[in-house]
């Protein structure tokens, strides 16, 4: 195929994607992190009254956006600690999965949006973490080593930082830029 078909093609090809509706490619089910499905799931009137108003402004947030969430599906992390799986819709119909997460500090609640590739980290995280501990045999429990206790660095942009401290008192932090990310377990 030569290039002046290849670009024709291209474009009429993208022309006409935009031509459908999103809702007819896109997927309505929100689907979760894998390692969140075995974690204790949770309705929405059973979220602690302190956690309320930072959930107002989250689902305000997510539909602004245009962010697909199911909002009576929260996952309780820790009891500081709550997640909703979140996906972030495309012009034409590609979804990513990101994870909203709902943490109590101090005595207020904020919440943090995690990208996609910080997402995936997480759950990486969480899955290999409880790998090593059930083909080791230890018994460590997963909620203190993996849940954030106090958000360090949360920034957007080039390079994503999500930086958080465990209940074991680790720093972990989750970075993405353009062509990789990684998890750092200090």
């Amino acid at each position: 195929m030569n290039r002046r078909k290849f670009i024709i093609t291209s474009a009429i090809g993208a022309g006409a994607l935009t031509m459908l509706p999103t809702s007819t490619i896109a997927s309505n089910n929100v689907n979760s992190l894998s390692s969140l499905n075995k974690i204790k799931n949770i309705s929405l009137s059973s979220l602690p009254f302190n956690f309320t108003k930072a959930h107002e402004g989250l689902i305000a947030e997510l539909n602004q956006l245009g962010y697909m969430y199911d909002s009576n599906k929260l996952v309780k992390l820790s009891s500081k600690c709550y997640a909703i799986s979140v996906q972030k819709k495309s012009l034409l119909g590609f979804t990513s999965d990101e994870l909203a997460i709902l943490i109590e500090e101090n005595g207020t609640s904020k919440y943090y949006i995690l990208e996609e590739k910080l997402a995936v980290e997480f759950n990486t995280l969480i899955k290999n973490y409880s790998y090593n501990m059930d083909t080791n045999g230890f018994s460590y429990d997963l909620a203190e080593f993996a849940f954030p206790v106090k958000i360090q660095e949360a920034k957007k942009g080039k390079e994503s930082i999500f930086s958080y401290k465990n209940k074991l008192n680790n720093t972990i932090t989750l970075k993405s830029s353009r062509k990789k990310s990684r998890a750092i377990i200090c």
